[in-house]
């Protein structure tokens, strides 16, 4: 029996256009009693994230996305959940002004790449302004990026919360197998570590590797070997079709921001055995006996030490690999995502009297 904090209207903004009827999110929210809407940018267009000078066409994009969630807000007194953490923001900065009212915002998995110094400035002062707002809450996806970005961007620690990132439904599971056509796969865009995955192929010419990168992140002065192959701005589909083909999946990155987890959840869920450099976000996903799977940045030597193990070790593998998704499905579920979203979407409720206390002893 859902109360009345259970059913408040929820506006969720979808950076992208949809191509299921209902979104994931949608659905498990409906489940737990909520009245659900979602607005995604039906003339979404690719090119707008690959091509440099049209990354000002994106954030035009969010903006209208942003305008369209005051607007539908407003009508039914809703809580927005924005799935872009900047379209969060503007939905936070601009509705006092264009309604007179503040409204309430979770805005979902804020990651802060390293950017110019004009960008990181604008971040800074984007971000803080929001941060102002009593109606605003926000997530990350580990603990480590939590207390980082508490002192980075001096945000006050009670509207930030953890919120790991889980599989979608939509999601293709498959089991492990010995089916593949012999090729180590990588790709993505946000802080890969190419420079250590071509040297790791270097020393391993017996093996094909494949890649799948960012135009306009690739530096084109790189050598390649002869058994690396590397393919630009794919589809999903061509993407995890790649993936879905390859003998195991590397993850190798640089630094410690988020990044990479869509690949590493869509890998083991296509019964691949990941590989990954650790990082405060990439650790979880890892089951303490799968931990030899995890490899300190740049570590060249030790990530060639395991391809070579698990290469021909088919049945090690394909144990590592189960072990792997079993422990994404159960750990990292839609459902379990959605349960603790619905925690932070009742703080937000008007008739939440301990949060409205928390907002008044504020100000």
């Amino acid at each position: 029996m859902f109360n009345e904090v259970d059913k408040i209207p929820i506006i969720i903004l979808a950076s992208f256009r949809l191509i299921q009827e209902k979104f994931w999110l949608h659905q498990e929210l409906e489940k737990l009693g909520f009245n659900v809407t979602t607005l995604d940018i039906p003339d979404y267009n690719f090119k707008n994230r690959i091509v440099k000078w049209r990354e000002i066409l994106l954030w035009f994009d969010y903006f209208k996305l942003a305008l369209r969630g005051i607007k539908v807000a407003k009508q039914n007194k809703s809580v927005v959940v924005s799935l872009h953490f900047l379209v969060g923001v503007f939905v936070t900065i601009l509705s006092p002004i264009l309604t007179n009212k503040k409204q309430p915002v979770i805005a979902l998995t804020l990651l802060a790449h390293n950017k110019g110094i004009l960008n990181q400035l604008l971040r800074q002062i984007t971000y803080r302004l929001a941060f102002l707002s009593d109606k605003f809450l926000m997530t990350v996806n580990s603990s480590d990026l939590r207390e980082q970005y508490i002192k980075s961007f001096g945000i006050p620690p009670q509207i930030i919360s953890v919120l790991y990132d889980c599989w979608d439904s939509y999601y293709e599971i498959l089991p492990p197998n010995n089916n593949d056509d012999k090729y180590i796969f990588s790709g993505g865009e946000a802080a890969r570590d190419w420079d250590t995955l071509l040297a790791v192929a270097a020393a391993c010419p017996e093996i094909q590797f494949k890649i799948v990168a960012r135009r306009m992140y690739w530096n084109f002065s790189r050598k390649l070997t002869l058994n690396v192959e590397v393919f630009f701005d794919t589809s999903d589909e061509e993407f995890y079709s790649l993936a879905l083909k390859s003998r195991l999946v590397l993850l190798p990155l640089v630094g410690k921001v988020t990044a990479g987890l869509i690949v590493l959840i869509r890998s083991v869920l296509l019964g691949k055995m990941v590989i990954s450099t650790e990082t405060p976000a990439t650790k979880l996903y890892y089951p303490d006996d799968c931990r030899d799977l995890l490899v300190a940045e740049s570590d060249v030597e030790t990530m060639i030490s395991r391809i070579k193990y698990y290469w021909e070790d088919h049945e090690n593998r394909i144990n590592k690999a189960i072990k792997l998704q079993n422990y994404m499905k159960e750990k990292f579920s839609p459902e379990a995502f959605t349960k603790q979203l619905s925690v932070l979407i009742n703080q937000l409720s008007p008739t939440n009297k301990k949060f409205q206390e928390y907002q008044i002893c504020q100000h």
